[in-house]
């Protein structure tokens, strides 16, 4: 017999995590909290990969990894280089290429010409060039180099015929250019220094190097360099049109059409849409979905130099790696899928029982092989690990995946419902299933769970029924509910390692049964 009352459909392919304290307003293809882990760029709501160790071994002393580097060279030799809190930095987990550094610093490292460069602002700075046995520090560098008055950050950048490394993170707001062609070479003879007042005793905390154009940044206003001229000495710099800098070099990312920064009051920002609008609040990527809101509550915002974000070309997503409320180290990230509206483009990826990538001092783009990318991350304990594993896992552990939907009113709050069933349609990977958590008007009733199987039994690696061997690619699966109310909420989530779930949708049968006279 045909089902005669309402069906509700939500679009699983919409829809990301939303923190408005008014719930009606919330669109009902949003979650609210606890909803992480998930991930939103294969058009429906999937579990996030997993996460595991590169190295076998952790690195001698088990430092934490505090900076990273794909170290390419034009040769094709490569190498990850390493920089861990004792002060050492490594090349391929186990070979020291500089010691005796300042323990318990950041670092930065960009290559450019079979050179790289290493810097962490207090030392002076070091090159390698990937043959020597270990790194150099650099003398031809300017004569106020000195004491811990050094670079944070290296940039490279290039206008015209002009090839340099920039040098930037000084208080008084100067900015070095090297020697044309001879990017290591900042002596006094051949430097280029810009001195930029910001105003607010920051100076320039760091930049990137966007189209033909190098924007650097303060805490409160970025500046865009001038250096079109080929007389150096004609070269200056303009404030941009917006308003808003950055917390610290670490928190700007370059994505393939933008720049997205993260300001020390916790605005998540897009550096092209504050160009439009003039304001980098106007411009910001966490209002529409009031992930403010959310950063406010559940972000320790005093631990913001701890924090650093990448950008994954696979998933086309941004990490923001983030302090959470009451903890001191970074142990979670907030993540942008930058092909999606700011209002359902951000979900929360972490591991709250277990160690995992996710608990990082520091990220970086590893070339795997040949056009493969991977997302690496260093952590405490002499390791590095990897994000988006096949696995399901975090180093064999599990977590909690899921999502919560806001309380429904089926489009109308007045009404009371009988809700009958919910569905899931489903693209099947296992013998899996799906636990769920139902409240009607605010009251929790029986839990449940629903079946995420595929049609037929499992065959080694993959199920009997889907495309494989020409059964549905989409299935869908029931669960009861049977309760009367005038909103449903629902939190659909697995636990389990090595299980994968992937939702198209999400569907719910109800009567509507009318509106009380009172």
């Amino acid at each position: 017999m045909a089902y005669k009352g309402t069906i509700y459909a939500i679009n699983c392919a919409s829809g990301g995590l939303d923190h408005s304290y008014n719930i009606d307003a919330i669109p009902p293809t949003n979650f609210v909290v606890p909803s992480r882990n998930i991930n939103l760029h294969e058009g429906g709501r999937r579990k996030r990969g997993g996460t595991d160790k590169v190295n076998g071994s952790a690195i001698s002393g088990s430092p934490s990894v505090v900076g990273m580097c794909d170290y390419k060279l034009s040769s094709g030799a490569k190498f990850l280089v390493l920089a861990t809190s004792d002060g050492r930095i490594w090349k391929n987990y186990t070979t020291t290429i500089a010691t005796g550094l300042t323990a318990g610093k950041y670092y930065s490292m960009a290559s450019a010409g079979d050179m790289l460069f290493i810097t962490n602002g207090e030392d002076a700075p070091m090159t390698w060039d990937g043959v020597a046995a270990s790194a150099s520090a650099m003398t031809n560098i300017p004569s106020d180099w000195v004491g811990t008055n050094f670079p944070k950050q290296f940039v490279f950048h290039g206008a015209g015929a002009s090839q340099r490394m920039w040098a930037l993170g000084f208080a008084d707001g100067s900015v070095y250019a090297s020697y044309n062609d001879d990017l290591d070479d900042f002596s006094d003879a051949h430097v280029v220094n810009l001195r930029i007042y910001t105003g607010d005793g920051y100076g320039i905390v760091g930049g990137v190097e966007f189209g033909d154009r190098l924007i650097v940044f303060g805490k409160r206003q970025a500046y865009i360099i001038d250096d079109t001229s080929t007389t150096t000495s004609e070269w200056g710099y303009s404030a941009t049109q917006w308003f808003g800098g950055v917390a610290h070099h670490r928190l700007i990312v370059r994505t393939p059409n933008d720049i997205v920064c993260m300001a020390d009051d916790g605005t998540i920002y897009s550096v092209v849409a504050a160009e439009q609008y003039g304001d980098y609040k106007a411009a910001s990527l966490t209002r529409p979905a009031h992930i403010d809101i959310w950063i406010n509550e559940n972000v320790n915002m005093a631990q913001i130099d701890k924090f650093h974000a990448c950008y994954d070309p696979v998933l086309r997503c941004i990490y923001f790696f983030m302090v959470r409320s009451g903890d001191t180290n970074v142990s979670m990230a907030l993540v942008y899928f930058i092909d999606r509206q700011p209002n359902e483009a951000w979900v929360v990826h972490d591991n709250q029982s277990y160690d995992s990538g996710y608990r990082a001092y520091s990220s970086a783009i590893v070339e795997e092989s040949t056009g493969v990318y991977r997302v690496y991350t260093g952590c405490a304990d002499g390791y590095v690990w990897k994000l988006n594993e096949a696995t399901r896992s975090d180093a064999g552990n599990g977590y909690y995946a899921g999502f919560k939907t806001p309380p429904l009113n089926i489009e109308n709050p007045r009404t009371t419902k009988m809700f009958n069933q919910g569905r899931v349609v489903y693209r099947p990977s296992g013998l899996y299933e799906m636990n769920v958590n139902i409240w009607i008007d605010g009251q929790t009733v029986p839990s449940t769970t629903v079946s995420l199987a595929g049609q037929g039994a499992v065959l080694g690696a993959f199920v009997l029924g889907k495309d494989v061997l020409g059964g549905a690619q989409l299935l869908d699966s029931s669960f009861p509910i049977g309760k009367i109310g005038k909103r449903v909420q629902l939190e659909l989530y697995n636990s389990v390692a090595a299980q994968d779930f992937f939702i198209s949708q999400l569907l719910i049968d109800c009567k509507n049964m009318g509106a009380s006279s009172d």
